[in-house]
């Protein structure tokens, strides 16, 4: 029987009498979760979740997030860096700012300065033009961080300051186009550094970065119990911890899997051991 099969039959052969997941259905028929599910106690984890150690003795495994992590709605998040979920769940950090220690702050780009709880150029905005607070009138623009009355050659007025739409960050090839997550303007458009490529809205090392590392950015800080962690050639490098298992052989996974050894822990085919 296919997966796919005992998938099917499972929902209807338990339908009715227990609520029950698919992928604990299949387990049941089959002995095996399904991929990127693990087994626990006689359940299959959520995806992202790992099988975590009873809390006391005599206690039962659980299902639960690796270490670090805080389920919201369906997925395992770091809650102290997540900008989507900064200090807890559905907390989003607004657009400028990033998650620091669980705490949304303000990030200027470089040539900013703060002014009034804002990141400005002092070089272009007429309303902080050469130093915090100092105005142009309305018939001035702010040009080189002094208030003129018409823009030089080569520049644009966007919003009251001039400026170069071919190397300015926040007016990146037209006015109001800004360049972010480390990006800079080039040419009119917003790019990383030679070697660099962007990873959820930031440039990073593919190559090299531990919290997005290869060509689907994997944060191998983030996976289930692993140690000594690094990012090699866009690969996750790591030791798994003491009785937990890489299984799959796929670095990506982690070690999702428990048992002191291989043989303990995994099934001819890379998955974790039948419940």
């Amino acid at each position: 029987m296919s997966r796919r099969e005992a998938l099917r039959a499972g929902g209807v052969a338990f339908a009715g009498a227990v609520a029950i997941s698919p992928a604990d259905a299949l387990a049941k028929l089959t002995g095996h979760c399904p991929k990127h599910h693990v087994a626990c106690d006689g359940k299959c984890c959520p995806p992202g979740e790992v099988c975590l150690p009873p809390k006391h003795k005599g206690g039962k495994r659980r299902c639960g997030c690796p270490h670090g992590g805080t389920r919201c709605g369906d997925k395992c998040v770091n809650v102290h860096t997540d900008p989507h979920n900064c200090g807890h769940c559905g907390h989003k950090c607004p657009a400028g700012e990033k998650c620091t220690n669980g705490t949304c702050q303000l990030t200027c780009q470089t040539g900013e300065t703060v002014c009034d709880g804002a990141c400005v150029n002092l070089q272009t905005n007429p309303q902080h033009c050469g130093t915090c607070g100092v105005a142009c009138q309305s018939t001035q623009v702010c040009s080189g961080g002094n208030c003129l009355s018409q823009c030089q050659t080569g520049e644009t007025e966007c919003n009251g300051g001039c400026v170069n739409l071919q190397t300015d960050q926040n007016n990146c090839g037209h006015c109001g186009t800004v360049c972010m997550g480390g990006t800079t303007c080039r040419g009119g458009s917003c790019l990383c550094p030679a070697g660099m490529a962007v990873c959820g809205g930031t440039c990073v090392d593919q190559m090299t970065d531990a919290g997005a590392c290869g060509a689907n950015c994997v944060n191998c800080n983030g996976l289930p119990f692993v140690t000594g962690v690094s990012c090699s050639s866009g690969t996750c490098m790591y030791t798994c911890v003491s009785d937990w298992q890489n299984c799959s052989g796929d670095p990506a996974d982690g070690c999702p899997c428990l048992g002191e050894t291989m043989s303990d822990a995994c099934n001819p085919d890379g998955t974790c051991k039948q419940m």
